[in-house]
């Protein structure tokens, strides 16, 4: 005869129905059978092991195999009820849901909080106020931001980067694995085929990233002042010009920043060698 328990989410496991007197013995694991404390100590060996009290043996009323499988519906059951949980959470408070998913490896707090719902199934009062409070700021920022990205990318102006886009070519057909044009006080590189953007050269001033020339027009970043974009924009249309320029300003080749040496690159303004790579 077996007996068939269940709730709201399922079966929770078949017993045989054990008469209450039945009895299962099993040797105790923490001592080995033999009654006595495994520690360490002055005392070892002539304590009483506290999980049998003494006896070498546990009695039980399942077998070990059904305990197992007692134990692994039990941690299924609870899965499932942290799951239903999460799915509730993510229904009734979606914005703070998406918040924490997306800021959680950038953001501390918001780790936090998701990895304290995964482990709960909820959050405190005071958790989901300061959560609600960051996942609106955090909103009205990413709406703020699509917006300024659509007014800049109406003002972009229009390059011609055809020049650029034949001179990275000529470098690539003469071997030059990762060509990079210094200009002005700019470094010009091509976008590698794999990033987000193929086919962009982007720009930057030292360490700080400008933006990126793309299908004829120059995307800036709200970092990009508007005499640096003109600058860009002036650099972009003539890159030979500029190269030279830059050659004869710095005193280094702006293809390979090797210093000016001899007297016919002094002249030209830029290595012969490179000049010859990028089609010059």
């Amino acid at each position: 005869m077996m007996i068939e328990l269940e709730d709201d989410l399922g079966p929770i496991f078949d017993a045989p129905a054990i008469m209450p007197n039945t009895e299962i013995r099993e040797t105790c694991g923490k001592c080995s059978g033999d009654g006595l404390w495994k520690g360490y100590g002055d005392c070892y060996g002539n304590r009483m092991c506290g999980r049998c009290k003494g006896k070498g043996y546990q009695v039980f009323r399942f077998t070990k195999q059904q305990r197992d499988e007692r134990r692994a519906k039990a941690a299924a059951r609870a899965e499932r009820k942290l799951q239903n949980s999460l799915e509730a959470f993510a229904a009734e408070q979606p914005v703070v849901w998406q918040w924490m998913n997306e800021q959680a490896e950038k953001f501390e707090f918001a780790a936090s909080l998701l990895e304290a719902l995964k482990r709960y199934g909820r959050l405190t009062e005071k958790q989901l106020v300061s959560a609600t409070k960051c996942a609106v700021g955090w909103q009205e920022r990413k709406a703020k931001w699509a917006a300024d990205r659509a007014i800049s990318n109406a003002k972009a102006q229009d390059v011609s980067i055809v020049a650029i886009e034949t001179a990275f070519g000529n470098a690539r057909e003469s071997g030059v694995k990762w060509p990079k044009l210094r200009l002005d006080t700019f470094t010009f590189s091509p976008a590698g085929e794999s990033s987000k953007n193929p086919g962009a050269v982007y720009v930057k001033e030292g360490e700080q990233y400008l933006g990126k020339v793309l299908q004829g027009k120059f995307f800036k970043v709200r970092e990009c002042s508007t005499e640096q974009e003109e600058r860009v924009l002036a650099a972009a249309n003539d890159p030979k010009s500029a190269a030279i320029a830059y050659g004869k300003k710095f005193g280094s080749c702006s293809v390979c920043n090797r210093e000016l040496s001899n007297a016919e690159s002094i002249e030209l303004g830029i290595g012969p060698v490179c000049a010859g790579k990028f089609g010059w």
